[in-house]
């Protein structure tokens, strides 16, 4: 160790993403019903529209409407994808736990810098 320098612990960070089958580029998954994490994480398994998704698998975001992004958007599935996007977050406690939660407002997330 070096001299003034002080030991912190050891820290990490996980992130989690919903699988998909095209990595995360800013399309629709190519074989929707095939891909189990979409059922596994309950707020993406409750939004789905599999008949939607399936009419407009492998396609990008990019152009659609926002009413037909899938819900993994949401949980940030399109995070590799190679255009600028943006989108309205509202906490999903806001209304379940009012109390401590109920006062954040809607926020808009943009893009990172690239």
């Amino acid at each position: 160790m070096f001299k003034g320098a002080r030991k912190l612990p050891t820290q990490h960070i996980t992130i989690r993403v919903p699988w998909h089958d095209a990595g995360w580029n800013g399309t629709v998954c190519r074989n929707v019903c095939a891909n189990t994490s979409c059922v596994v994480l309950p707020r993406i398994a409750q939004s789905r529209n599999d008949a939607l998704e399936i009419e407009l698998a492998g396609q990008s975001i990019e152009h659609l409407e926002r009413a037909q992004f899938p819900p993994c958007v949401e949980e940030h599935a399109t995070f590799m994808a190679g255009f600028k996007q943006t989108l309205q977050k509202v906490h999903p406690y806001r209304t379940s736990a009012k109390q401590t939660h109920g006062h954040f407002e809607d926020t808009s997330y943009p893009p990172l810098s690239r």
